[in-house]
């Protein structure tokens, strides 16, 4: 992304709407706002709420110009997007990393037709993963220091502890 930073602002254009599906810490967006013109926002989208209210007061912080408005959802669902005070020229959805090789082709094409729904006539800045050999999927997964595992327990904590089992 860095290499291509010039290219994609040239892009993107001064006064757009930055929504990032799955924000965490908001840390990759920090690279964009930086060389962006004039952006009219940013709308970082997580299910941690937590988190996401951490996020926010950092970047409150960092770009104090910048209105953020956090959106608390699942992101594959349909959620209402909040509007900025100023006007947007465009609305660019930011996807990084490669999550998007983690859906499966019918959840993945819903998942883009709702970004194109929200973005309009706006633009979709994603990552995607290149293919990689086994071996190096395979430790970066099963790390030795658990870190993914640990990761994935917590999600499975966090997604049944509301959950209530239904008899027949």
């Amino acid at each position: 992304m860095q290499t291509h930073m010039h290219e994609i602002v040239s892009l993107l254009g001064p006064n757009c709407l930055l929504i990032e599906y799955g924000s965490g810490s908001s840390t990759k967006i920090r690279m964009l706002l930086d060389a962006l013109q004039d952006p009219t926002g940013y709308v970082p989208i997580d299910i941690a709420k937590e988190q996401l209210l951490q996020s926010v007061a950092s970047l409150a912080l960092a770009y104090p110009e910048l209105e953020v408005l956090p959106v608390c959802a699942d992101y594959t669902s349909n959620f209402k997007l909040p509007l900025p005070r100023k006007p947007v020229l465009r609305r660019v959805a930011y996807f990084p990393g490669s999550t998007i090789g983690n859906f499966d082709r019918e959840p993945a094409k819903q998942f883009l037709q709702q970004i194109a729904r929200v973005c309009q006539s706006g633009g979709l800045l994603i990552g995607v993963d290149l293919k990689k050999d086994f071996n190096i999927l395979h430790r970066a997964y099963n790390d030795s220091q658990g870190v993914t595992a640990q990761f994935n327990k917590h999600c499975l904590c966090a997604l049944t502890r509301n959950w209530t089992p239904i008899s027949n």
